[in-house]
């Protein structure tokens, strides 16, 4: 993680604060919430960085809200936004603030855990919350004019474009943890760099909603790997298969005619018996299908791979699409 900038700075040259004045300000801004942990204290500049002090404070007194309250999950936090010029009035607003460098780790950072930011505009404070999914690989949360409902990287509000000279206090805090739903743990389970959210999402052409929907209404099904096995296959839907480090394997990949089935094997030795009209990404490990036949796919990935190839099938070494 990326160590927050030392020091809160002012815009247009005024005066820098005190850590003593940054505390002080802090406390009182947040203590009508419980809003606990790490307070930052920031004033953002025309580059589009917050420069930030962090600070720990107590748990302030609840209004009833029915925050959890939590320690830190991750201390080491970047706030950054993008601001555009309005022509109009020759002020410049921001668009987009965004949180990377968060650790997304289950056990040792914030993973699975829903974080809030709060900002002081114009003396009101406004709040947006996102679901952090545990994965391998940390991404960028958005605080934008889109929602969660496009996916979980966006915050579960809309931001409304302010002026950059009326923003004066940020915090963030942990406030709570969610359950997953089966795409994120599908990712966990695979644990490869390779497979986030989006890339899974983007190999299987449909979004985040998109695909849940179709899991709720039994159109597709997605099935965790609970050891080297998975579940039912379901012939005439598409199965989408998280594999995880074990030697995973799939006697059938099959669908209909215009879907396909998809195996994400991670690592370990996985293998399928046959495989018609779907694909199969075998990651690392020595992976094999005995029968890849109609329009299947296979990308080997690392390790020497194997498949018996037929009718319009194609076998790729590597794992590119």
């Amino acid at each position: 993680m990326i160590s927050l900038y030392k020091g809160a700075h002012k815009l247009f040259k005024k005066p820098i604060f005190s850590l003593a004045g940054l505390k002080a300000n802090t406390v009182e801004l947040f203590s009508k919430r419980d809003l606990v942990v790490i307070i930052f204290f920031t004033i953002l500049g025309l580059g589009g960085v917050f420069a930030a002090t962090l600070i720990t404070i107590t748990t302030p007194d609840s209004q009833g809200a029915g925050y959890i309250r939590a320690t830190a999950c991750d201390e080491s936090v970047n706030i950054s936004a993008s601001s555009v010029l309005n022509n109009a009035d020759g002020q410049f607003y921001v668009q987009t603030i965004s949180l990377s460098a968060i650790s997304q780790n289950l056990t040792t950072g914030c993973g699975n855990k829903v974080m809030q930011i709060a900002l002081k505009v114009n003396n009101q404070v406004r709040y947006a919350s996102w679901n952090i999914p545990a994965v391998i690989t940390d991404s960028t949360f958005y605080l934008t004019n889109i929602t969660s409902s496009l996916g979980s990287n966006y915050a579960d509000t809309q931001l409304t474009q302010f002026k950059v000279t009326d923003l004066t206090d940020v915090a963030i805090s942990q406030i709570g943890i969610y359950s997953p739903n089966r795409i994120e743990e599908c990712v966990a389970s695979i644990a490869d760099p390779n497979w986030t959210k989006t890339t899974l999402l983007a190999a299987i052409g449909k979004t985040e909603q998109q695909l849940l929907t179709s899991v709720n209404n039994s159109s597709w099904f997605i099935q965790v790997a609970a050891d080297a096995t998975f579940g039912i296959n379901h012939a005439n839907n598409p199965d989408i298969y998280c594999g995880n480090s074990n030697d995973n394997y799939v006697p059938y990949l099959d669908s209909d005619a215009s879907t396909f089935d998809y195996f994400f094997g991670g690592a370990g030795n996985d293998s399928v018996n046959t495989s018609w009209n779907s694909i199969f990404y075998g990651g690392e490990g020595n992976d094999s299908v005995s029968n890849l036949t109609e329009t299947s796919r296979f990308y080997g990935g690392a390790g020497t791979d194997t498949a018996s190839v037929s009718g319009g099938a194609i076998f790729y070494q590597d794992q590119s699409m």
